[in-house]
C-alpha cells in the first residue's frame, strides 16, 4: 500500500481549527502533528496540505525510500 496522510479538522471556538495530520504507510502510522490554523475550516483544509508536506520534509528519515526510477533504454541484466 502507498504512503498517504489523512487528517481532520476541528472548530476551537476561539476563532482557531485544530488540524490533526498523520502519514500512513498501509494501517502503520509513519508519523503525526497537531496545529491550529487561525480562520474557517476552509483555510484549515487549504493548509493541510502545506503541514503535510513539513511533516514528510522534517521526519524524512522515518519514510520508506522512494523506488529507483527504471533505467531508460539499455539492457537489463
Amino acid at each position: 500500500m502507498a504512503v498517504a496522510y489523512s487528517y481532520s479538522v476541528q472548530d476551537m471556538g476561539d476563532g482557531t481549527i485544530r488540524l490533526s495530520l498523520q502519514w500512513l504507510d498501509g494501517s502503520t502510522e509513519i508519523v503525526s502533528g497537531v496545529t491550529h490554523v487561525k480562520g474557517d475550516m476552509a483555510a484549515a483544509e487549504a493548509y493541510a496540505r502545506v503541514f503535510a508536506e513539513d511533516l514528510r520534509r522534517n521526519f524524512a528519515e522515518r519514510f520508506p525510500p522512494e523506488p529507483s526510477p527504471m533505467p531508460e533504454g539499455g539492457v537489463m541484466l
